[in-house]
């Protein structure tokens, strides 16, 4: 009887086992049928492993190590993995700099020994229950949260820009990442993949762990780079998110509701002619941002502890400052908010130290905080002066410019020959920045928290973010980027204010649906009245300054009364005020968020022979390889001024070129007249090459090939010669001088003979 009854007992503790892991089976299937097209099942299986071995076990063993176990499982892999970045960053530059990036699988066997083998080590890596498990409910919605975010990756990326032998042409920056990912694979920094002979002055950290990846698992980088590399780090992000919300809130409730603030895009949109600006965060079209959100959660969720009181150890400050340095490298744009964050909550415990001296004496978490905080502030700023000349781009191409983002909606809006000047364009950059603001109108649901000092370094950082778009001029908008980079945060702190509102007052469900609902149709009216169409100058400043107003008032109106009523009515007014946030977004999130179309006009298609071509060179050369190509602008045909981001024979090749297209380098960012509102000049990517001496050569080796004229680029290292007819012409005298390796349509390649 008793067997019987163990043998039951077992089988339940079985299927429950099997029960708990079921959402990451769940996940794991997303993940394939995302990726599928043209990426084998075997690739996606040895992929998995490879990450596994080579970015979540070292992770996971230097995270023990120096931090201790984690209070969940969940934690100590999404915070793991992160790590687990870093230190195969770490193993990538020395392995690569030492030509031996081949053998990179190898890194984590030292890793792996010293943690067995030395004691101490060994004692730290004991595992104990863990003090947190997530509930099913908040297991099943983190894998509906990541099957939303990779259908939406899938459809709205990957199917758009689809894998050879698709003939659809990417958009131009995703050529660049790959081409960028497979030079890192050979060179520490990478090198410009367009034109040779440049080191890359840019957040490559993404390119590198791209490359490293690659280099581990044995997948081709292109499929590394522009399909399985996101999967992983999409769901750090989601899990990030969702656990910080949840330790901070204590509630798994609040993590779901950051997350589906951060999926819908949430933010208060009172203008329907005025998009919104930087509430987005996952933008896969930007690697480098979609890598720098995990980094900034984990860094941040760190330094929360510091503010709170903690004192890390030695090893825990070696890995903090390791973080600090790997999140400037991922996205540049993150660590100066977060200094800006550290800034506010010094000063704040500042004040409270100085009104001590005057009042009655004690000490407080925050008076021990003080010093830690300062630490981690000195970190932060010592990694930025350092990092700053080689990941912070550098071209200079960004000024200091007030109400930056705004001036350039402005010209989205109104014609920039016809706008007006004076004290009525103030008045519209004024109004656009207010609208801009009110975006992330639902962290006033957090006021109340603002004496955690959590509080005050998410806040800060979020001002910051907000006030970079605002100060920071870049021809392409790119100041959003430190706005964006820190939704994830905004998500979590507005989920914080409204979890701790329903706890105080455990209103009805039915009477937090209303709320929200009315929440929504009070946006609604409001948003009636601004029109669906962009006015002229003067009504465009009427109608923002109309429905800023009325905004403003009805915020004010809602603090008033927060303040003046229990708990019950601060319930609410959270609920009408995150309904306003999300149900307004989730309406045309849901409508257009499965819908995906490919663009397959003649104007947008890469030839068979250009397909053919970037196959046969990444298939027969060594990644070494340095080409020639006439290949430089978008359109097709060169010409003197054109749009310089060609970039698809290094993107699909995976080779360096002498000279490409320019559109992306430092010298087209330093030498183009970027246009200002109102007016004329060249956008980088138009910008004439800088080295016309360099540029005739190239070419005059397709148009008018002379043996002199090889021997130079072959002497400077050039070994093939990609000569497409839709670019230029393409002399018949090249075949006497070169030898013929390809031909297919409109592109032949040829080979350099040694001189």
């Amino acid at each position: 009887m008793r067997t019987g009854r163990h043998s039951t007992v077992v089988q339940r503790t079985a299927v429950g086992a099997a029960a708990r892991w079921l959402p990451a089976v769940v996940c794991l299937v997303a993940s394939y049928a995302a990726a599928h097209t043209h990426v084998p099942l075997g690739q996606s299986l040895i992929y998995l492993v490879a990450t596994i071995w080579s970015v979540l076990m070292p992770g996971v063993l230097v995270l023990r190590l120096c931090r201790g176990q984690a209070d969940s499982l969940l934690a100590e892999l999404s915070v793991g993995f992160v790590v687990g970045i870093m230190v195969q960053l770490v193993a990538w530059a020395a392995f690569v700099s030492l030509g031996v990036g081949g053998w990179l699988a190898l890194y984590p066997v030292p890793v792996v020994a010293a943690a067995a083998l030395i004691p101490q080590w060994r004692a730290r890596l004991r595992s104990t229950p863990y003090a947190r498990r997530e509930p099913w409910w908040a297991a099943w919605s983190l894998a509906a949260s990541y099957v939303v975010a990779v259908g939406l990756l899938a459809t709205r990326t990957f199917a758009t820009n689809p894998l050879p032998p698709s003939r659809v042409r990417w958009y131009p920056d995703l050529y660049w990442h790959v081409a960028v990912a497979a030079s890192a694979r050979t060179s520490v920094p990478p090198a410009v993949p367009q034109v040779s002979g440049q080191t890359l002055k840019y957040h490559w950290f993404s390119h590198a762990h791209m490359a490293a990846d690659s280099l581990v698992s044995h997948v081709d980088v292109l499929l590394v780079a522009s399909r399985l590399w996101y999967l992983p780090v999409y769901a750090a992000i989601l899990v990030l998110t969702y656990l910080l919300a949840t330790r901070l809130a204590r509630t798994p409730k609040a993590g779901i509701v950051a997350l589906v603030l951060l999926l819908v895009n949430a933010g208060i949109d009172p203008l329907r002619w005025v998009n919104a600006f930087g509430s987005d965060a996952l933008v896969p079209l930007s690697p480098s941002e979609i890598l720098g959100l995990p980094v900034l959660l984990v860094t941040t969720w760190w330094v929360i502890d510091i503010v709170r009181g903690a004192r890390p150890t030695r090893a825990g400050w070696v890995l903090l400052g390791l973080m600090l340095l790997t999140c400037a490298g991922s996205k540049s744009s993150n660590l100066p908010v977060l200094a800006c964050g550290l800034l506010l909550v010094v000063a704040g415990q500042l004040i409270r130290r100085l009104r001590r001296r005057h009042g009655p004496t004690g000490t407080t978490d925050a008076d021990g905080a003080l010093r830690p905080t300062l630490i981690t502030l000195g970190l932060c700023l010592v990694v930025i002066g350092l990092t700053a000349p080689y990941l912070a781009g550098g071209s200079n191409v960004s000024t200091l410019k007030t109400f930056a983002l705004s001036r350039n909606r402005a010209v989205a809006l109104i014609d920039p020959g016809g706008h007006p000047g004076g004290p009525l364009l103030w008045g519209l950059l004024i109004a656009l920045s207010a609208v801009t603001l009110l975006q992330f109108a639902a962290l006033l649901v957090a006021v109340p928290l603002r004496a955690d000092p959590a509080v005050v370094l998410i806040a800060g950082m979020l001002v910051a973010g907000f006030a970079a778009t605002q100060l920071i001029y870049h021809p392409s908008d790119s100041e959003v980027y430190f706005l964006r980079g820190v939704v994830p945060l905004s998500e979590v702190l507005i989920a914080w204010g409204l979890a701790v509102a329903v706890h105080r007052a455990r209103p009805p469900l039915w009477v937090l649906a209303l709320s929200a609902l009315a929440g929504s149709a009070v946006l609604g009216v409001v948003r009636r009245f601004s029109g669906t169409h962009a006015p002229g100058a003067h009504s465009a400043l009427t109608a923002a300054s109309v429905v800023v107003g009325v905004c403003v008032l009805l915020l004010l109106g809602g603090l008033v009364a927060w303040h003046r009523c229990g708990p019950l009515v601060r319930a609410v007014l959270a609920a009408l005020l995150v309904g306003a946030v999300v149900i307004p977004a989730a309406v045309p999130f849901a409508q257009t968020g499965l819908s995906h179309s490919t663009v397959d006009e003649p104007s947008n298609l890469l030839t068979s022979g250009d397909i053919a071509g970037t196959t046969w060179l990444r298939t027969h050369t060594p990644e070494t390889t340095l080409i020639a190509t006439n290949v430089h602008c978008r359109a097709g045909m060169t010409h003197h001024i054109c749009d310089a981001r060609a970039l698809w024979v290094t993107g699909l090749g995976l080779r360096r070129a002498f000279v490409e297209s320019w559109g992306y380098t430092d010298q087209a960012y330093a030498t183009a007249k970027h246009p200002h509102p109102g007016e004329k000049g060249v956008f980088y990517w138009s910008a004439s090459f800088y080295d016309q001496p360099r540029l005739r050569l190239n070419d005059a080796a397709f148009n008018a090939p002379t043996a002199y004229d090889l021997r130079y680029l072959y002497d400077h290292g050039v070994r093939y010669l990609f000569g497409s007819t839709r670019a230029s012409a393409v002399s018949p005298e090249l075949a006497n001088l070169a030898q013929q390796v390809f031909h297919q349509g409109d592109v032949t390649i040829y080979r350099l003979h040694r001189p």
